[in-house]
């Protein structure tokens, strides 16, 4: 009987446990589209880029802010500034571009990194995000 009630409970709170979403990451390079659904997201423009280059020693940090555009269904719906840090820590609610019921599109991450002493091109850039 114990064995039963032991079960019975092991069931109750494997259902009522979320099962994960599944969260995909993507890259969309500067100037491109990337779309989701109905969602479109441009990467529009590298608004700066004052991240401590690699082997630099630095007072600030610095940070990167990006700009993108999101519309739906083809209708631009909002401009988005978005922050970057060095240390990869993103707050991701202040990155969140676009969220609905259904899904949540995020920025996390911009690339390349910068190097000394090579300036990074704005077509070399690319965003990353993620889409859970």
């Amino acid at each position: 009987m114990q064995k039963f009630l032991l079960c019975i409970l092991i069931l109750s709170i494997g259902i009522l446990i979320p099962v994960n979403r599944k969260v995909q990451i993507s890259k969309v390079n500067f100037g491109k589209t990337l779309y989701f659904g109905e969602v479109s997201i441009v990467f529009e423009k590298v608004i700066s880029d004052s991240r401590c280059p690699k082997n630099v020693t630095c007072v600030w940090a610095g940070e990167a802010k990006v700009l993108v555009a999101i519309s739906i269904k083809g209708k631009l719906i909002e401009r988005k500034e978005l922050i970057f840090y060095p240390s990869r820590v993103v707050d991701e609610k202040a990155n969140i571009i676009y969220k609905s019921e259904d899904f949540q599109i995020s920025g996390i991450g911009l690339f390349p990194y910068p190097e000394t002493p090579n300036k990074i091109e704005n077509k070399e850039y690319c965003l990353e995000i993620k889409v859970d």
